[in-house]
């Protein structure tokens, strides 16, 4: 079951800072999206949640199909993202974004 972190772990948790090898090399933690997200799967659209510790097939950008595991790490403060298209997603405010 998702349920949502409202506050960032401490540093002596070390699923989140000593043991995560995206932290070490500069990222925030790992999470990005609220379990309510959907996605495209091999096997249809998704969302996050119902994926959760399951490995399963995503669309990447390339068109194809690659293995991915979808975790929840815990409950996090989240913001509304609206993109210029009008997109909106409910993200964590430490994922890092590339443009």
């Amino acid at each position: 079951m998702y349920t949502p972190r409202l506050s960032a772990p401490s540093k002596s948790n070390a699923k989140y800072y000593k043991s995560n090898p995206f932290y070490q090399s500069g990222y925030g933690l790992p999470n990005c999206f609220d379990g309510n997200t959907k996605f495209i799967t091999d096997k249809g659209i998704k969302t996050l949640k119902e994926c959760e510790n399951t490995s399963i097939k995503v669309l990447t950008e390339q068109g194809d199909f690659k293995e991915a595991t979808v975790k929840c790490f815990g409950e996090q403060e989240v913001f509304k993202m609206v993109l210029n298209n009008g997109s909106e997603y409910i993200v964590t405010g430490n994922h890092r974004w590339i443009v």
